[in-house]
């Protein structure tokens, strides 16, 4: 045998046996078919079942046969004696069984099964290869519209969520097929809604039907002549006649049809009004058949021109084929399936704008203004309806708070859209009666928004739930939960809002008063938690005010314990940042009665408190500005004293402010009422006219518009006294001021000043010259730093002579320029290359003039070899080429003078070796 494990081979099975489907279909059939009137029996069943055992084994075998349909019969109603319906004494309910899909429009309700796979297979259970679904005794668009709606649109959008961000690909394939399945659930809606109009059929005289027959086979237009004697005969003009009349009754059965738009939804108004457009074209087909008009044809022939002149008067047709196909301008094309196939409350609210904008489309109608008004209502029911589906997938109560707050928002949007487009609407119905000269519809231009009722709801409990969970958040923080909070948080349990904390703390940790405060929010919430928000009836109304008012009761509890702690914290503040620290914890209850008369209570004493504050800033205001921290801040940060001093105030302002607003917080609007109140306010008001910073800036314009700050000429020649005396100096004509006049402007404009014209054209002529300034002044500092070089090492001075007298003859020129020379910018620009190139050419030379002198020194010091000197003397001439290419003036005179400092270092040398040579010549050494 081999070492390895044979892998065993599947079973194959065979085709179920028709005994197991016909025993599973007992168990299940009856069970999903049981009804309150009748209890179909099984025996019946499973006769029928044995009946159509052949129905069964094609239904297993057969993989082109997927469908296999029970329909009950149900027997029909009778009236006992009191009145009340009765089957027992009627037939017995029917079964029979079909291999497909069939509908009965008799009284009966079955069940529909589908394969899994092409075959049912014996060793499987019949629940994991078949699928089901019932059909009641309803409309078939009823049932399959409740199975789209709410079985398989919820399913798949359900599993698209689950699935949301695995794949991708398809996304836009997913929401194509969202959108077709909200188009068919909304056309399955559309046919249950659609109002049947009768299909007028007109009865045809046996000889006018022959007449038309016979004309049809010989190629012509039939003729009155066709009906030979019959013309001139009266019981069959009389006959005629009679046949014209029925038909003019049966015509106004639909052209005098109406509906009240009133009631029902806006989708069966359009529905009505696009079915009739169908019904009176088909009515018009027969009124323009051969057999109607030669009836017409014939009764003229024969004098009866009373009948036929007022035949279509009197049917009314053309008039109302006329009058629908104005309203179907408006009614085709109607985007209402948009707002019913909403699956979001942001498409609700793009539907609104669609349909609104469909509606300007009444213009070009005859639509009457009070249908409209009519129809505008229906879309609010329609709304109503669409939001409430909407919202009872949300439990608005139970929900948390961070998921019930953008529901909210949505819902607002929702009718701030409405809002928007129905103010248009309106003044289009306005614009249209002064156009119509109706005046008689002023009186009635009100509209009964049934959706107005949601709104006020769903603002009831925004505002409801917004106060408890304020409440909720001071009890967390006065109660000590906070720390709670962070622990669960810890825990990783995921509570993240105050109401979460509450429902999920540990009460144990808890004193004995706290524990109480938080059982009787608890229950206090819980009282509302079980009504239904949306019920909007009127023992929804009922329901909800009473819950709301046991809420109440129990929060005042609530209410009066937290009040009795801020009373015992206030007691112990020190000051007042102390209390209102304390304040700031209860902020969201400040509206409350409790906390209201608590906070009254140290009313004085917190006005003195504040007092205090503020004569302590008023202590700092006293100091003199530049004697604070704060102006040695901005002159760091590069900040012009003007505007520094003005920002100074504003902070002093801004805390004073501050100081007010947090007492106004505290005390209400009506602080200053108070005897205490109104001296502090007024102590508020003098130190604010102290504060005004209009004065400090008036006095600026007055000094700035004295004085000429950009003026004269570019340069000026001051004297300045030094260690060796008085000497004259080069300066830039270029004010201080000036340069700080364009930072305060700026920085002014930023705080809303309003710089006069004179002042702004200033400070943009200085803004202007600014940076020329600077380089000026940048370059007389290179020009003076790089004289001093030459200063302190002479022997270049020949050298760079020729670069000074460029730079000087620049100089020259700019003492005659003014800056509001149109030379001045080029100037500047080649007066700066000048003098960096001046620098440049003499920090070079006294990079070379230091090595030759260098090298100069090292002749007398080397070894007294040919070689040795030789070197040096090719470095040194290198260097001085160097400078012959750089071109520098007064070389061949600074070159001789260097020729006589080598001659004299080598006459050295020489005269030393030759008083050694002699010495050793003589014999001394």
């Amino acid at each position: 045998m081999s070492g390895e494990e044979e892998t065993p081979l599947p079973s194959v099975s065979g085709p179920a046996d028709p005994s197991q489907l016909s025993a599973y279909l007992l168990r299940v059939v009856p069970a999903l078919l049981e009804s309150d009137e009748d209890v179909p029996e099984v025996v019946t069943l499973q006769t029928i079942l044995k009946d159509n055992t052949s129905k069964l084994k094609r239904f297993i075998e057969d993989s082109q046969e997927h469908t296999l349909s029970i329909i009950c019969t149900l027997p029909t109603e009778g009236q006992e004696t009191d009145g009340t319906p009765s089957l027992a004494s009627q037939s017995a309910a029917t079964f029979d069984v079909y291999l497909g899909v069939v509908y009965r429009p008799q009284r009966s309700v079955g069940v529909i099964f589908t394969k899994r796979f092409p075959v049912i297979e014996s060793d499987k259970s019949m629940r994991s290869q078949l699928r089901f679904l019932t059909v009641s005794e309803d409309s078939p668009f009823e049932t399959l519209h409740d199975y789209v709606q709410d079985a398989i649109n919820p399913l798949f959008n359900s599993f698209v969520l689950h699935s949301k961000g695995e794949e991708s690909e398809g996304d836009k394939l997913v929401t194509a097929v969202q959108k077709n399945m909200s188009d068919l659930a909304v056309g399955l809606l559309h046919l249950q809604q659609n109002i049947a109009i009768p299909d007028i059929t007109l009865s045809m005289h046996p000889v006018i039907s022959a007449a038309v027959a016979k004309a049809a086979e010989q190629g012509r237009k039939p003729v009155a002549e066709d009906v030979g004697d019959n013309l001139s005969s009266t019981t069959f003009l009389n006959a005629l006649q009679k046949q014209v009349a029925s038909w003019t009754r049966e015509i106004r059965k639909v052209t005098t049809l109406q509906r009240d738009v009133s009631s029902g939804s806006a989708l069966q108004e359009i529905s009505f009004w696009v079915s009739m457009d169908h019904a009176l074209n088909r009515l018009r087909s027969k009124r323009e058949s051969p057999e109607v008009v030669l009836t017409l044809d014939v009764l003229k022939a024969g004098k009866r021109f009373h009948t036929t002149i007022s035949f279509d008067s009197d049917t009314g047709l053309k008039k109302m084929l006329d009058k629908v196909m104005d309203y179907n301008l408006l009614m085709k094309d109607f985007p209402i399936k948009d707002l019913l196939a909403a699956d979001s409350l942001s498409l609700v609210s793009t539907a609104i704008g669609t349909i609104f904008q469909h509606l300007k489309k009444l213009r070009n109608t005859t639509y009457p203004t009070d249908r409209a008004i009519a129809l505008v209502e229906a879309i609010s029911r329609d709304l109503l309806s669409q939001m409430l589906k909407l919202l009872n997938t949300h439990k608005l109560m139970v929900v948390a708070y961070r998921d019930f707050d953008p529901i909210i928002k949505a819902c607002r949007d929702v009718f701030t859209a409405w809002e928007e487009e129905y103010e248009k609407f309106t003044t289009l119905l306005r614009d249209l009666m002064k156009k119509k000269r109706d005046e008689s519809m002023k009186f009635h231009f009100r509209f009964n928004l049934a959706h107005k009722k949601l709104e006020t709801r769903l603002n009831q409990m925004r505002d409801f739930r917004f106060q408890h969970e304020q409440l909720q958040s001071v009890i967390s923080r006065v109660l000590k939960l906070a720390q709670q909070a962070r622990a669960l948080q810890q825990q990783g349990t995921g509570l993240a809002t105050t109401t979460d904390v509450i429902e999920g703390m540990d009460e144990h940790l808890l004193d004995e008063e706290e524990l109480l405060a938080v059982k009787e929010v608890r229950l206090a919430y819980d009282n509302v938690k079980v009504v239904d928000p949306l019920d909007l009836s009127n023992d929804g109304i009922a329901s909800w005010d009473t819950a709301i008012k046991r809420y109440d009761e129990r929060i005042d509890r609530v209410e009066s314990r937290i009040a009795a702690r801020l009373r015992d914290q206030l007691g112990s503040a020190r000051n007042a940042n102390e209390m209102f620290r304390i304040f700031s914890r209860y902020n969201a209850l400040f509206v409350r009665p409790h906390i209201r008369g608590a906070i009254r209570e140290y009313q004085t004493q917190l006005i003195q408190r504040v007092k205090e504050d503020i004569e302590n800033l008023h202590k700092k205001f006293k100091m003199q500005y530049k004697n604070t921290p704060t102006y040695a801040i901005c002159c760091v940060r590069d900040i012009p004293p003007i505007s520094s001093s003005i920002m100074w105030a504003r902070q002093l302002e801004h805390q004073l402010d501050m100081y007010l607003a947090r007492v106004e917080a505290v005390l209400g609007t009506d602080w200053g009422t108070h005897i205490e109140g109104q001296k502090l306010r007024d102590d508020g008001d003098s130190f604010k006219t102290k504060l005004n910073p209009n004065p400090v800036f008036e006095e600026w314009k007055k000094r700035v518009e004295s004085k000429h700050l950009v003026q004269g000429r570019i340069f000026d020649i001051v004297t300045q006294r030094g260690r060796g005396g008085t000497y004259l100096r080069l300066v830039v004509n270029f004010n201080e001021d000036t340069i700080s006049l364009y930072k305060e402007v700026r920085n002014l404009r930023s705080m809303n000043f309003r710089i006069p014209f004179s002042i702004s054209s200033m400070s943009s002529q200085a803004n202007q010259l600014y940076p020329h300034a600077m380089c000026l002044k940048e370059t007389i500092r290179t020009y003076e730093l790089t004289c001093q070089k030459i200063t302190e090492n002479d022997t270049i001075r020949p050298l760079v002579a020729g670069l000074k007298i460029d730079v000087q003859d620049f100089i020259k020129e700019g003492v005659n320029l003014s800056w509001d020379s149109y030379r001045l910018e080029s100037f500047v620009q080649k007066f700066s290359e000048c003098v960096f190139g001046f620098q440049e050419k003499v920090d070079e030379a006294l990079h070379h003039t230091e090595k030759i002198y260098t090298l100069i020194g090292g002749l007398g010091s080397c070894e007294y070899e040919a070689s040795q000197f030789s070197e040096i003397l090719d470095e040194i001439q290198k260097l001085v080429d160097n400078l012959n290419l750089r071109s520098y003036t007064n070389l061949t005179s600074w070159v001789n003078s260097l020729d006589l400092k080598v001659e004299e270092v080598l006459m050295k040398r020489l005269s030393a070796a030759i008083a050694s040579w002699k010495d050793c010549l003589v014999g001394t050494e």
